[in-house]
């Protein structure tokens, strides 16, 4: 939801396409500024869902392959594709596509876990429904050959998370006194959400879970940021 929140300030009154859409959680954010939204997901239960998210009468729903839109060329004036290029064999079809329906001077956002930080073994990540994750250099080079890459960011949670809210974030933590608030965590974890809460602010002064205004995002540090987000427009403007 960062990353839609990011996005929607920089979509006003344009038509949006949204690859990879999943259940549709971030399309009515993107309708609050958009003039027209549509979302393209390959599963059909999870576009139907999305189907559902939508707001009446603002936009529509497709079932379809990302390296496959059933859209004409300069379609969109924008496109969204959130932890979607990680997930493809065929990264460079996808790009393509996209490159395809997105009309000159229009914007792409696109987002992928930065290498950096989630270390892939021997190149194979260890989400193993990755098929590659990137480094910023990497991501800035795969999208270089169908856009122009305006932006390059790194997503960061706020620093007052000191103990980071996801298991796979302590994988690598050794300090014995975030290591024992974990554990309080994770006890918390388990308890009616009022008390969770409650504990929380009390314990480290912010909700158990980040919310979008937790996340900020920066040129600044690219390297380690978990998450890296570009901002792209296409190449004939």
């Amino acid at each position: 939801m960062a990353r839609y929140g990011y996005a929607v300030e920089r979509v006003v009154g344009k038509t949006v396409l949204d690859v990879a859409c999943g259940v549709g959680y971030g399309l009515p954010r993107l309708q609050r500024t958009a003039r027209w939204v549509v979302g393209a997901d390959i599963d059909p239960a999870a576009a139907e869902q999305a189907r559902q998210a939508l707001v009446a009468g603002r936009g529509e729903v497709v079932v379809s392959d990302a390296a496959k839109l059933p859209f004409g060329d300069s379609h969109f004036e924008a496109v969204t594709s959130f932890e979607t290029l990680e997930h493809l064999p065929k990264s460079d079809e996808f790009l393509r596509e996209i490159s395809r329906v997105l009309a000159p001077g229009g914007i792409f956002f696109v987002s992928t876990p930065n290498a950096n930080y989630t270390l892939p073994v021997d190149g194979k990540p260890r989400n193993r429904y990755h098929v590659r994750e990137y480094r910023p250099a990497e991501f800035a080079a795969e999208l270089g050959r169908h856009f122009l890459v305006v932006e390059l960011l790194g997503q960061r949670l706020s620093s007052r998370y000191v103990v980071p809210p996801f298991e796979w974030d302590m994988r690598d933590v050794a300090d014995p006194v975030i290591r024992t608030n974990a554990v309080v965590r994770k006890v918390l974890y388990h308890c009616p959400s009022g008390l969770r809460e409650r504990m929380s602010e009390l314990l480290w002064g912010h909700p158990f879970f980040p919310n979008e205004s937790h996340y900020s995002f920066s040129s600044v540090g690219v390297d380690d940021a978990s998450v890296l987000l570009a901002v792209c427009t296409s190449r004939v403007t």
